[in-house]
């Protein structure tokens, strides 16, 4: 907590198959309309490659966690070869 406001950013560290790197999320970001949801933001590199992206989920989307699910789709990636 700062300023007696609580932190909504997190970061997770992402481990694959041949590649290793973070992903940010923020718990309480604004979406269309002004309305709250979650936002996540990675990049995976591999030697001089780099899968980045990010995606939002507004809260009233049946309960799902896009950071839990995002962070399995993300261990599950496999860089092959050079």
């Amino acid at each position: 907590m700062k300023n007696r406001k609580e932190n909504h950013l997190s970061l997770f560290q992402v481990e694959s198959k041949g590649a290793s790197d973070f992903m940010a999320v923020n718990a309480m970001a604004k979406i269309k309309d002004g309305a709250l949801g979650q936002s996540v933001y990675f990049c995976l590199t591999h030697k001089n490659n780099a899968l980045c992206g990010s995606g939002v989920n507004s809260l009233d989307d049946k309960g799902e966690d896009l950071s839990k699910e995002t962070l399995k789709l993300l261990e599950s990636i496999s860089f092959d070869g050079d």
